[in-house]
Parts: C-alpha cells; structure tokens; sequence
C-alpha cells in the first residue's frame, strides 16, 4: 500500500511492466528525433529524452509563414525508432498551453518514402501542461512515426515536452501500475532482510 492507495503487482506483472520500462529505456537511448523546423534551442531530440523540464518546439517564423499561407511546408515532428517494431499507440505530453497541438496527423512508414496516416484529430479540445495524451490506432509494423501538426491552441508554433512510441504488446498496461513500479520498486518488500 502507498498511502492510501493500495497497488497490488502480481510477479508476472512485474516482468512484464520491466519489459516495458527497458523497452521504453531503449526508445530514450536508441530513438533519433528530427522535425521541419525548431525555436532556439528547443531541438527535436529533447522531445525523446525522457524529461519534461525540456521540450521541442516549432520555429515562430516557419509556422506564421505556413499559417499566412507564404508556404506550403507542414510542420511535423518525426522519429526513426532504428528498427521496425509493432506499435499501436504514441503517448505525448504538450508544452506550454497555447501551444498545444490541436490538429494534426500520426503517420507511420517502415522506409521514410511511403506513409499512412495511421490517427487524424481534428479537433482536439485545450488541455493543460503536463497531460499525457495518449492516441492509439489499429497496430502496424513501422520503423518511422511523423505527426504533422497543422493547428494549436493559439496558432502559434507546437510545442512538445515528450513523444513516446508505444509497442502493441505494452500498450494496455496499467499506467498507475507502471508508475508505482517505476517510483516505488521495493514498495511491497515488507522488511529490508
């Protein structure tokens, strides 16, 4: 028990949410981030480093030329997981409020030439700092992930604290489970021998 609330892990869980966690280790390590475009120093890579005091964000200057109509270029953001995996769902935590993604496409490919748009949101309502969104789609093999952002909250340049790309096999796990397990491994040891 945490607190006041209790989070009983079975054994087999266990193995499997460290499954995930090293497999999520390997994404943070293993993972290059690139993106159309980005503000000072807020580089694609620090979207995958697995912190939220650092983000990616767009260029102000390329966005308002897109917004303005001036170019046809799409602001995107995209990884190579450096292999092809099964995945199933992208989980991202937004930066600062009015740069909240609002409309945008998830677009997967296993070669970088050939991409299908995997999840489209047309319209997704503000959210706060800090939540994690998470957009699932039917599983696909693919080794590169895109999402093209064609709108914000204040049409503005997006701004992304992290990007995860989750493999279907972890998908459905338990977040609190995972989270207890991550912040508390020995929670359920009940003396130090």
């Amino acid at each position: 028990s945490t607190g006041e609330q209790n989070v009983n892990i079975k054994p087999e869980e266990k193995r499997k949410i460290f499954s995930y966690l090293s497999a999520r280790h390997d994404f943070i390590t293993n993972t290059t981030a690139s993106s159309a475009s980005f503000w000072r120093d807020q580089t694609s890579s620090l979207a995958i480093d697995g912190r939220t005091d650092t983000s990616w964000r767009g260029h102000r200057g390329f966005w308002e030329e897109i917004f303005r109509g001036r170019s046809k270029e799409v602001e995107f953001f995209s990884v190579d997981l450096k292999s092809v995996k099964l995945i199933s769902q992208v989980r991202w935590i937004p930066g600062f409020y009015q740069l909240v993604p609002t409309e945008y496409k998830i677009l997967t490919s296993v070669d970088s030439q050939k991409w299908d748009v995997v999840r489209e949101v047309k319209k997704r309502e503000y959210l706060p700092t800090e939540t994690v969104i998470i957009d699932s789609f039917n599983p696909i093999d693919a080794r590169y992930v895109k999402m093209e952002v064609t709108k914000t909250y204040s049409n503005d340049g997006p701004e992304i604290k992290e990007f995860e790309v989750v493999e279907s096999r972890f998908a459905d796990f338990d977040r609190v489970k995972i989270n207890q397990l991550e912040t508390q491994p020995f929670s359920d040891v009940l003396n130090i021998d």
